[in-house]
Formats: structure tokens, sequence, C-alpha cells
């Protein structure tokens, strides 16, 4: 039974947090709920204003947001743009507003600047004897660092995404020693 990698997840979490893809809104609908989420009960007038521009009359000017009020009626408010042309003009709307991370997509994780450090105290079980240990290794873009030790960078996105307490302690021991198992804590700084 190792120990409870919880506290080495917990502050590799705090010191990078998870990075998700932006995305615009790009439709008819992602449009309108984006603007009554942030405009509420004069979400119209907003939405109207800041559309028009990117709009033409059939005289090549832009529509008035008077004349966009049909396009957002309550009978009409559902109803999906079927031209290219009114599509596109919520795509170029969309563009111009603040992006919303993409949850349904894993995240990315960066480490900070200057790296983290990963101290362990507990104790490791090596040929079916326990002894105690208090250790810390470095972690960065480069891997996970133990001297002039690195594990490479794959390996450093990897722990990034997934920590746990069995890569800390492959890094300290090397391969020198098999543990069988540990308990103790992690701490990250």
């Amino acid at each position: 039974m190792a120990g409870d990698d919880q506290t080495l997840i917990d502050g590799v979490r705090r010191l990078s947090p998870p990075l998700y893809p932006a995305i615009y809104p790009q439709t008819k609908a992602e449009i309108v709920q984006r603007y009554q989420q942030d405009y509420g009960k004069s979400w119209r007038t907003h939405l109207q204003s800041d559309l028009s521009p990117f709009t033409t009359s059939k005289s090549g000017n832009p529509m008035t947001p008077k004349n966009l009020a049909r396009r957002f009626d309550p009978s009409r408010l559902h109803n999906v743009p079927k031209t290219k042309k009114e599509k596109a003009q919520y795509e170029a709307l969309g563009r111009t507003l603040k992006p919303t991370p993409d949850t349904s997509k894993p995240p990315k994780y960066r480490y900070p600047p200057d790296g983290m450090t990963i101290g362990f105290i507990g104790q490791v079980k090596i040929s079916r004897k326990w002894k105690s240990q208090s250790f810390s290794i470095h972690a960065d873009e480069y891997g996970l660092r133990f001297y002039d030790y690195a594990s490479g960078e794959e390996h450093a996105a990897e722990f990034l995404a997934r920590p746990n307490g069995w890569d800390v302690m492959a890094v300290y021991f090397l391969g020198e020693e098999t543990i069988e198992d540990y308990e103790g804590t992690f701490t990250v700084s």
C-alpha cells in the first residue's frame, strides 16, 4: 500500500493549474446565451449594437440595431441562421468576445517558471524492511531531477498531467534500490 499521494497531487495542481483550450462563441445560440449571461435584461440592446458593424443591409451599409432587433424577437430568437453570410456575422462577433475554457477537451499543464521542489518525509520499504527517508527532488519542464539526473521532457509532461509518488521514488532512488512500498507525506513548493 503506497503512501497517500493526495498531498502531492494537490501541491502540483496548486502550482500548475489546468489550462484548457479557449473557445469563442460561434453560433447565434451561443452568442445569445453569452449576452444573456453578461448583460441580463438588457442583452438585446447590447447584442444589436455589437452585431451591427458585422452586418450589411441591401444598400451595403451596416444594419441598424433597430433592423437587427427583428432577429431577436421572441418568435424568431431560436431560428438558426440559414445563410453563410449570417453565420459569418455571428462568428465574427464571437471572435471579439472573451473566450471561455473548453472543458470538454483534456487540459494542459505548465510548470512554474522556476519549477517546483517536491519533498518526501516518511518510510520506504526496501528488501522487505522499512527505512526512514527524507529527501527532495526538483521538477520542471525538463524532467524530475535529482543531482545530475533528469527524467526527460516527456516524463515531465506526463508527471504534470498525472502526478504520483512512484515517479518521485524512481527519480530519487534511480533504480539503485527496489522500492516495494512507501508511506509518508509529500510537500510541493
